[in-house]
């Protein structure tokens, strides 16, 4: 009888299981109930902060978004905290080229007005703001340009606060910039001098702009930090007793203190929970302080982060600033642990994990493998949210060949095959990434990519060779490999079957349910067994 009679039969059944890998009609509600299942499968209490947060996702004004955004469950935040949060990352510094404007026209009058009012907000009941603390921000760099800028700025205008607060805050930079980060017994003499210099030129006009305007505070925070550069203890007692007597729950002030207190500059945890406890009293009007209070367990997570002790102690350490305050440093760490936790000491925690750094991603921009973190989370939960998060990090780190495939991955799910084609192929020349992307391609061109049968066929052979060339054990190949001949001819090879049912990986539901559904056929046709079977 030959081969023929069965050959046609399997032919039939073959592609009945590859036409199951097309899309379904109605992919709006399909991917409406695979979306509800899998948010069900999230253990709470993530599942109802996955729920809020994707809703709030797709807000587009950046401040509304942060504030629809759910906080992370069992912090014990103050009231108003993730509000003030929210809105102090949505200020924004005056822009280089209003400031040359301004001094263009002659008009550094205006300009201090304008500072003025920013200022008079700090210290308002009603409607206060903490603009003053990111104005100037923009010239906190010590490039040439700035160096220009700011002294055409104090030639204008010598009697300016803000005038003598900018070129403070460029020299400031520019001495950092000199010692450079190094530790101080691998940093040059000649490093130290030029910071000296630049530190000696910047002293005096922190403190002309006190004298000027005494409750400009960022003149302080400028001459606390100058105090840290250079280990003077003198000039950081001098700042923060000036900015006491203004506002002592300045929140820039609060921040450059707790730095100063760091065991890494100097001081010790007990001095830093001392004055998280001072700064405590001030949370009913300045909630956003909880941050500072936080500090002493962040910082002591991030030492235990650089000494690779993905611990449960290093947990407990972070999630207890996280608890206090929205710390998007404890955040970050946080999640980095409880992401990387080994399985002795419990293993990890996806859902919490993303989770803090979902937090993070609310209040400011994280890091590209944050976004990649998050992104391999939601590919099956919401792939619209995951690819948004794709897309991020390729904008900030585009070489990425992890970041390639959630790409190519993140616009398959979302039937733009064009595009996911593209970032498939590119992340198929990593030699780590290559496997996984090409079976997804291969697939994608067969099954889903929105062709006629024969053109898909076609399409996917190129990828199949190659898989089947590199990875001759790949299960998958081998199944997409009889799923293309039968398109392509017609036919069942015994000896693709032979080698499909030798590398099926039955742990995968598709290859396991291919691999069943052909012994089975095979059986009930009357193959003999030593035709096919591995």
């Amino acid at each position: 009888m030959g081969t023929g009679w069965w050959a046609a039969a399997l032919a039939a059944v073959a592609w009945t299981g590859a036409l199951a890998q097309e899309p379904a009609d109605g992919r709006a509600e399909q991917a409406a109930v695979e979306a509800e299942s899998a948010f069900a499968a999230i253990p709470e209490p993530w599942r109802a902060y996955y729920r809020d947060a994707a809703e709030a996702d797709l807000v587009e004004d950046r401040l509304q978004r942060c504030l629809a955004y759910p906080d992370l469950p069992g912090n014990r935040w103050p009231d108003g905290h993730a509000d003030a949060h929210c809105r102090f990352h949505a200020l924004e510094p005056l822009d280089v080229r209003t400031i040359e404007a301004y001094l263009a026209a002659g008009d550094a009058a205006a300009l201090d007005r304008l500072l003025d009012e920013m200022l008079d907000r700090h210290y308002s009941a009603q409607e206060f703001g903490e603009d003053i603390d990111v104005a100037l921000e923009a010239l906190h760099d010590a490039s040439a340009e700035t160096d220009l800028l700011t002294s055409r700025w104090l030639e204008l205008a010598p009697d300016s606060a803000y005038a003598n607060l900018a070129r403070a805050s460029h020299l400031r930079q520019a001495a950092w910039s000199a010692r450079g980060g190094a530790w101080a017994r691998e940093t040059p003499r000649e490093s130290f001098q030029r910071m000296e210099r630049f530190a000696e030129q910047a002293l005096p006009l922190y403190r002309e702009a006190i004298r000027i305007e005494p409750r400009l505070l960022p003149a302080y925070a400028g001459l606390l930090n100058l105090g840290i550069l250079t280990s003077r203890d003198d000039l950081q007692r001098e700042a923060i007793a000036g900015a006491q007597a203004q506002d002592p729950g300045c929140v820039e002030m609060a921040r450059q203190r707790m730095n100063a207190l760091e065991p890494r500059w100097g001081g010790s945890y007990e001095e830093m929970l001392s004055f998280g406890a001072e700064l405590s009293r001030h949370l009913p009007r300045r909630p956003q302080l909880a941050i500072h209070v936080a500090a002493p367990y962040a910082d002591r997570g991030d030492v235990l982060v650089s000494e690779d002790a993905f611990t449960r102690e290093t947990v407990a350490i972070l999630e207890a600033a996280v608890r206090i305050g929205s710390n998007e440093g404890a955040l970050r760490q946080a999640a980095n642990v409880v992401l990387n936790l080994p399985a002795s000491e419990g293993g990890a925690d996806h859902w919490k994990g993303v989770a803090m750094l979902l937090q993070e991603h609310r209040f400011n921009e994280t890091s590209a493998w944050a976004h990649r973190q998050i992104g391999w989370q939601l590919l099956r939960l919401d792939p619209q949210w995951a690819l948004r998060h794709a897309q991020r990090a390729e904008a900030l780190d585009p070489e990425d060949a992890f970041g390639q495939y959630l790409l190519g991955a993140g616009y398959r799910r979302t039937h733009r095959f064009e595009q996911a084609e593209q970032h498939y192929l590119a992340a198929a020349a990593d030699a780590v990434q290559r496997r996984g992307s090409l079976v997804e391609l291969s697939m994608m061109l067969l099954y889903g990519g929105g062709a006629e049968r024969e053109q898909a066929a076609a399409k996917a052979k190129p990828h199949i060779d190659r898989l089947l060339d590199e990875y001759p054990d790949e299960g998958a190949a081998w199944a997409m490999r009889l799923d293309q001949s039968v398109i392509t001819d017609a036919y069942v090879d015994l000896e693709v079957v032979r080698e499909f049912l030798r590398h099926a990986n039955r742990d995968d539901p598709w290859q396991a349910q291919r691999a069943e559904q052909l012994e089975t056929e095979l059986g009930e046709q009357g193959v003999p067994a030593e035709r096919w079977r591995p």
